[in-house]
């Protein structure tokens, strides 16, 4: 996309906020998802899948917002173009029901994006009115009595309230949206651009910036994310364990990177590394320590309430000295039990 200096004559043009140059993608770009178009839907998905963690990328002929999404009237309101009656008789009311939810929902969407991340240049204005020209109050109520039946958040102006905001002797009854707003349409869209991107490099920083240096998961696996590899561990006897230790190879990465992290693998967790030799102590005082006789209790309660939610990874996080590990492999072996039971 190239958005650059743009020459239409509209105020929506007029009044844009400034944007970066984005230059024509000339090579080649492995990514999640691909969004073709820049418009209103292709940059809410654009900058969702950037949200979720995933890789994106979005493909526009021209810039962003060119065609409707950044040229139209700007309101943003429930409902659907199909008028009510009609889409009972097709799909039935309670179906009517849910998709006039899932259209709140998405100007809800719109009203959050724009008052959480403080959208520049969008500037929303609550409520919308649909004036009638003709004297017709009491079909102005009937509606109103069918819309509010689906569930919509509306309500009958009369004549002389429209024309207290409205002072025109054409205008009569209205139907208003209280929750509806009018935006700046152009200025959305070039805002929910700018989110995708700072989405997308949030969540890579995110992915490259280590924070757990152990990553233990049920029953037999480590991931170590700041030295890079994998430990499996196996069982052979009740006093013996295996221990095999799998270097990660990153694809795209230099040869040096990867070959200084096997080095750095064989200095750490090789028989006679410093760190291996620590951990074979531990796991030798830990059994004799299982063995001793003079108590028939093992805590494991170090750290108990020291234990953090991660919901992002669905996991829990501690530190590396507390014994969260052995309590999770109890509560594990509860819960086969449990359903083999």
């Amino acid at each position: 996309m190239n958005e650059g200096d743009s020459t239409a004559g509209s105020w929506y043009e007029a009044t844009r906020v400034a944007t970066p140059q984005r230059p024509r993608l000339n090579f080649d770009l492995d990514v999640d998802v691909c969004v073709i178009g820049g418009g209103l839907a292709g940059l809410t998905v654009a900058r969702e899948v950037a949200r979720r963690g995933w890789s994106v990328a979005v493909l526009e002929a021209n810039r962003v917002a060119l065609a409707a999404s950044g040229r139209n009237t700007g309101f943003v309101l429930p409902g659907f173009q199909e008028d009510i009656d009609s889409m009972v008789e097709r799909i039935g009311l309670d179906h009517t029901k849910q998709l006039w939810a899932l259209s709140e929902q998405g100007l809800d969407y719109v009203r959050r994006t724009i008052h959480e991340t403080g959208m520049p240049g969008v500037d929303p204005v609550p409520g919308w009115l649909h004036v009638s020209k003709t004297d017709n109050g009491d079909a102005i109520r009937s509606e109103v009595e069918r819309l509010r039946w689906i569930g919509a958040n509306v309500e009958a102006w009369s004549t002389m309230r429209v024309r207290e905001v409205l002072p025109n002797q054409r205008y009569f009854g209205a139907l208003h949206f209280p929750g509806a707003i009018h935006i700046h349409p152009l200025n959305y869209a070039l805002g929910l651009a700018a989110l995708a991107e700072k989405a997308g490099a949030e969540r890579a920083n995110d992915i490259l910036t280590p924070r757990l240096h152990n990553s233990l998961i049920y029953p037999n696996m480590s991931i170590m994310g700041l030295n890079i590899h994998v430990r499996v561990i196996k069982p052979i006897a009740v006093d013996r364990t295996e221990v095999t230790i799998y270097p990660i190879r990153l694809v795209g990465a230099p040869e040096a990177m990867n070959f200084g992290n096997i080095r750095l693998l064989n200095v750490t967790h090789s028989a006679a590394s410093f760190v291996q030799t620590d951990d074979l102590e531990s796991f030798v005082r830990a059994q004799k320590g299982l063995q001793s006789t003079m108590t028939d209790w093992v805590d494991i309660s170090r750290g108990l309430a020291a234990e953090e939610p991660d919901r992002e990874r669905n996991a829990t996080r501690e530190l590396a000295t507390h014994e969260m590990v052995v309590r999770a492999q109890y509560k594990a072996w509860l819960g086969y039990m449990h359903e083999a039971a």
